[in-house]
């Protein structure tokens, strides 16, 4: 989160969380169903653009951390952890509307949470906050865009807490009948909520559901799966043919590496082949509907992070994605040539503006 978020979200906060200290007949402070009205009257902006589903996804988190913050309180959950059960029963036992909400005894606690350096907390209130409760209109814009595009599969939302911003994905439900069938799932970080625009959001969205059209998620899973039968394959070979001139621990041996050697191989080939070029076809689709410019200026935001972000802080796993980008054989392309192959689209298409938003 760049210092321009870290800013916004706590100026966010610290108008939107008027919180409560402590039950108490003292009727000082705004009353539950007051304050609700003081947060729906503010309009959240950022380069005069009004930040809707941010504002949303905030006004979802602000009811449970109020809540979180009532139940640390009670000296009988204090040194709970949010995840006992004691404690989220507890939490589903507040009501609000039994107490006053003041602004000065929080202003401590709303910084807390807004630093990026406490993210443990943020991750705590996003899990503790029902994820049932989706937004509407992220999902109205979700829905509108399945029916322009005629996506007739069923696409499940799930606000997640972790590295990934967005992802698409199949997943096992267990219906009401207790079976268990897979769905297809679009993945939205928490994060995303409050590190870009709503123009750009939708672009990350787009993106997703350009790979939910195509299956992509599906089409991974069988290319490692005949990967692995074709690495199987090469190292039974291997051994079969020097098992008649070499001894058991030789041929044991090149088996092995024969398998190391086809794994990194088959690896590099689907990288470059299948999942780059899915990539390159999902951005196509954010394109198409009029996201060229926000996907530009989402990689651009994606770049300044990954150029400013020290060394020693950027995970293993990330760096060894960027070093396989820059040698050709990332998940996906570089950034440049993300960024490049947005502007080669709207040189072409100067009148593929964006498009208007559903959710907005």
């Amino acid at each position: 989160m760049n210092k321009i978020t870290k800013l916004v979200f706590i100026n966010i906060l610290t108008f939107i969380c008027l919180s409560a200290s402590e039950a108490t007949e003292n009727q000082d402070g705004m009353s539950y169903n007051e304050t609700k009205e003081f947060i729906n009257s503010i309009e959240l902006k950022r380069n005069n653009q009004p930040l809707i589903y941010q504002s949303e996804r905030l006004l979802s988190l602000v009811d449970t951390f109020l809540k979180y913050l009532i139940v640390q309180e009670n000296q009988e959950f204090k040194n709970l952890s949010p995840s006992d059960p004691k404690f989220i029963d507890a939490l589903k036992n507040v009501n609000l509307n039994d107490y006053r909400f003041n602004q000065q005894g929080i202003l401590s606690e709303i910084s807390k949470l807004a630093d990026p350096k406490n993210i443990d907390l943020r991750k705590t209130i996003a899990t503790l906050n029902d994820k049932k409760v989706y937004h509407s209109k992220l999902l109205e814009f979700i829905r509108n865009s399945r029916e322009k595009n005629k996506l007739n599969i069923p696409i499940y939302v799930n606000l997640t807490y972790g590295e990934t911003i967005a992802a698409a994905s199949d997943h096992s439900c267990k219906k009401d009948n207790g079976k268990t069938s897979k769905y297809d799932f679009l993945y939205i970080d928490d994060v995303a909520f409050t590190s870009f625009n709503d123009r750009q959001l939708e672009e990350i969205i787009m993106h997703e559901l350009g790979h939910l059209k195509k299956l992509d998620h599906k089409k991974r899973i069988d290319a490692k799966v005949y990967a692995r039968i074709a690495n199987c394959t090469l190292t039974l070979g291997t051994m079969l043919l020097l098992n008649k001139s070499q001894s058991t621990e030789k041929t044991l041996s090149y088996g092995a590496v024969s398998f190391l050697a086809s794994t990194l191989i088959t690896k590099a080939l689907i990288r470059k082949f299948i999942y780059q070029k899915q990539e390159r076809e999902a951005d196509n689709f954010a394109f198409k509907n009029g996201y060229a410019q926000e996907a530009k200026e989402f990689l651009e935001i994606m770049k300044k992070v990954k150029n400013n972000t020290p060394k020693n802080m950027t995970p293993f796993k990330l760096k060894l994605e960027y070093f396989l980008q820059n040698i050709g054989l990332g998940t996906h392309p570089t950034i440049d040539e993300r960024i490049k192959a947005a502007d080669d689209y709207m040189a072409k298409h100067p009148k593929n503006g964006p498009s208007t938003a559903a959710g907005a």
